[in-house]
């Protein structure tokens, strides 16, 4: 059977998670056999040293339909995309971590759809998990139209109505497209999944946004690279991402429509201003900070003037914001205010809360 889409698990000493993660992706009959079986999912074990291998190898033998395990040298998330890209069965490729899970009540809608169409991208919704707070948020694309293939010139049009989901979370790629338009993640690093959102997605001649929530992220742990603290820790990673994703642009613009260049831009222009908040309000000598986003600033000014000139207010800003001694806590906190997000028209996104 041809599968529909490959799912790469991409899994570092995720023993505490993984059975989690893959029984989502279970759906079974009565007497415990499989009942959906039109996907892969490809667990990349990337040099674990606990019992995540042996895991993955347990659901292998119990359900070789679907499970396939990797296990390579440590080589970070990138790696892992990089090296699954090219294993990869599906008509379609989505990359979910091991320490996250699907939610297994719209996965066969998701296959559904997939039958259905052949765009270069997908989207879906997804769900943030705050295992702290027990706090779930909804984000989602807000379209009247969810059998419409759209265009990055549609996009551009209606950029909060679906930019949340043009995201590693929310993002499925056609394989054959992904194979041609993506290009070889950096490695050894972290935050390299806005390269993954952006480089290929830039090239899309269609995107068909689908009306479901497939992806369940769970955030709130200390140990995560989005959490505050090992953000600034590991800002010089954000850096070296950002670097790249300039050097790329600056070789290929050429062979970019224009909707995929202001897309490109517009994608980096948000990594560059999280840099910012990292290092001026994050940084314990705000001096140091300050020098370190200038330095930034002033590359970014040399390669590309129309992406500077998108952060040069917001720049401004925040420059006022670490002489004012405002934390990052302090600054989320003005980003999540009603009134602000009411003058900003930021879409309201829909948050729960579980047991």
């Amino acid at each position: 059977m041809e599968k529909l889409v490959t799912f790469i698990i991409a899994a570092y000493n995720s023993e505490k998670y993984i059975k989690k993660c893959l029984n989502s992706f279970l759906i079974l009959d009565e007497s415990g056999g499989l009942c959906e079986k039109r996907f892969e999912v490809l667990v990349v074990n990337d040099g674990s040293t606990d019992r995540t291998e042996e895991i993955a190898l347990q659901y292998q033998k119990s359900y070789q339909e679907i499970f396939r395990v990797i296990t390579k040298v440590n080589g970070g998330h990138g790696s892992v995309i990089n090296c699954a890209v090219k294993e990869a069965l599906g008509k379609y490729l989505k990359v979910v971590d091991a320490d996250d899970w699907i939610e297994k009540n719209s996965l066969s809608d998701y296959l559904d759809g997939l039958a259905q169409t052949n765009a270069d991208v997908v989207l879906t919704h997804y769900k943030t998990f705050d295992i702290k707070t027990k706090e779930v948020i909804w984000w989602k694309t807000f379209l009247e139209d969810y059998k419409k293939k759209y265009t990055l010139s549609d996009i551009q049009k209606d950029w909060k109505s679906m930019d949340r989901c043009l995201t590693f979370h929310g993002i499925t790629y056609r394989t054959e497209f992904y194979k041609k338009r993506g290009t070889r993640l950096t490695e050894k690093v972290f935050y390299e999944d806005h390269q993954y959102a952006t480089i290929p997605c830039c090239y899309a001649a269609s995107i068909q946004p689908f009306d479901c929530c497939l992806y369940i992220y769970r955030i709130g742990d200390s140990k995560q690279s989005v959490a505050d603290r090992n953000q600034y820790l590991r800002r010089n990673h954000i850096r070296t991402v950002i670097l790249a994703m300039c050097n790329y642009f600056n070789k290929n613009q050429i062979q970019i429509e224009e909707a995929g260049q202001a897309y490109y831009r517009e994608k980096l222009s948000r990594l560059i201003l999280s840099y910012l908040v990292i290092v001026l309000l994050g940084s314990p000598i705000r001096s140091k900070g300050r020098k370190e986003a200038k330095q930034l600033l002033n590359r970014i000014k040399r390669e590309d003037k129309k992406i500077y000139q998108k952060i040069r207010i917001r720049y401004v800003v925040l420059l006022g914001c670490s002489y004012g001694k405002i934390t990052v806590r302090q600054y989320k906190k003005i980003l999540e205010n009603q009134f602000y997000n009411w003058i900003r028209r930021n879409k309201n996104f829909k948050k729960e809360k579980t047991d």
